[in-house]
Protein backbone atom coordinates (compact mmCIF):
# COMPACT_ATOMS: atom_id res chain seq x y z
CA UNK A 1 0.00 0.00 0.00
CA UNK A 2 1.37 3.63 -1.33
CA UNK A 3 1.60 6.38 1.78
CA UNK A 4 2.28 9.73 2.23
CA UNK A 5 4.14 11.58 4.71
CA UNK A 6 2.60 14.45 7.04
CA UNK A 7 4.56 16.66 9.68
CA UNK A 8 3.54 17.10 12.72
CA UNK A 9 5.60 20.42 14.00
CA UNK A 10 6.31 20.51 17.55
CA UNK A 11 8.22 23.14 20.01
CA UNK A 12 9.42 22.19 23.19
CA UNK A 13 9.52 23.79 26.75
CA UNK A 14 10.89 23.28 29.91
CA UNK A 15 7.99 24.62 32.31
CA UNK A 16 9.11 25.75 35.97
CA UNK A 17 8.46 22.49 37.05
CA UNK A 18 11.39 20.93 35.16
CA UNK A 19 8.45 19.00 33.48
CA UNK A 20 9.41 19.13 29.10
CA UNK A 21 5.89 20.70 27.69
CA UNK A 22 5.19 19.57 23.79
CA UNK A 23 3.33 21.96 21.82
CA UNK A 24 2.13 21.23 17.67
CA UNK A 25 2.90 24.38 16.10
CA UNK A 26 2.23 23.05 12.24
CA UNK A 27 1.21 20.63 10.08
CA UNK A 28 2.45 20.22 6.48
CA UNK A 29 3.19 17.24 3.92
CA UNK A 30 6.60 19.12 2.94
CA UNK A 31 9.68 17.34 4.03
CA UNK A 32 12.08 20.50 3.48
CA UNK A 33 9.79 22.75 5.57
CA UNK A 34 9.75 20.21 8.51
CA UNK A 35 13.33 20.08 7.98
CA UNK A 36 13.94 23.68 8.69
CA UNK A 37 11.45 23.90 11.49
CA UNK A 38 13.62 21.31 13.36
CA UNK A 39 17.50 22.80 12.43
CA UNK A 40 15.64 26.39 14.54
CA UNK A 41 17.35 24.64 17.23
CA UNK A 42 16.65 21.67 19.64
CA UNK A 43 13.34 22.50 20.90
CA UNK A 44 12.40 21.67 17.80
CA UNK A 45 11.09 18.61 16.13
CA UNK A 46 8.61 17.16 13.68
CA UNK A 47 7.29 13.55 13.74
CA UNK A 48 6.13 11.56 10.79
CA UNK A 49 2.93 10.04 9.88
CA UNK A 50 2.00 8.33 6.97
CA UNK A 51 -1.10 8.05 5.84
CA UNK A 52 -2.31 5.68 2.95
CA UNK A 53 -2.27 7.42 -0.71
CA UNK A 54 -5.52 6.49 -1.62
CA UNK A 55 -7.58 8.10 1.39
CA UNK A 56 -5.16 10.79 0.56
CA UNK A 57 -5.85 11.51 -3.11
CA UNK A 58 -9.57 11.19 -2.16
CA UNK A 59 -9.91 13.41 0.67
CA UNK A 60 -7.80 15.81 -1.10
CA UNK A 61 -10.39 15.89 -4.17
CA UNK A 62 -12.59 17.89 -1.69
CA UNK A 63 -13.48 20.82 0.43
CA UNK A 64 -13.47 18.43 3.62
CA UNK A 65 -9.19 17.95 2.94
CA UNK A 66 -8.96 20.97 5.44
CA UNK A 67 -11.51 19.81 7.63
CA UNK A 68 -9.77 16.14 8.07
CA UNK A 69 -6.42 17.99 8.06
CA UNK A 70 -7.55 19.89 11.38
CA UNK A 71 -9.09 16.93 13.26
CA UNK A 72 -6.02 15.17 12.82
CA UNK A 73 -4.17 18.19 14.13
CA UNK A 74 -6.78 18.37 16.92
CA UNK A 75 -6.27 14.32 17.14
CA UNK A 76 -2.25 14.76 17.93
CA UNK A 77 -2.98 17.77 20.33
CA UNK A 78 -5.01 15.38 22.62
CA UNK A 79 -2.65 12.54 22.16
CA UNK A 80 0.05 14.80 23.06
CA UNK A 81 -1.65 16.02 26.07
CA UNK A 82 -3.02 12.32 27.49
CA UNK A 83 0.91 11.56 27.06
CA UNK A 84 1.88 15.11 29.02
CA UNK A 85 -0.99 14.18 31.43
CA UNK A 86 0.27 10.54 31.88
CA UNK A 87 3.88 11.79 32.48
CA UNK A 88 3.00 13.83 35.74
CA UNK A 89 0.68 11.32 37.41
CA UNK A 90 4.03 9.17 37.59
Amino acid sequence: METVSIYVLVESKLLRSNEISDRVTGVTLDLEEAETHAAKGVEFEFKEFRIPTELFVRSAETADFLKQMREFKKTVRAVQNMIVDSSLKT
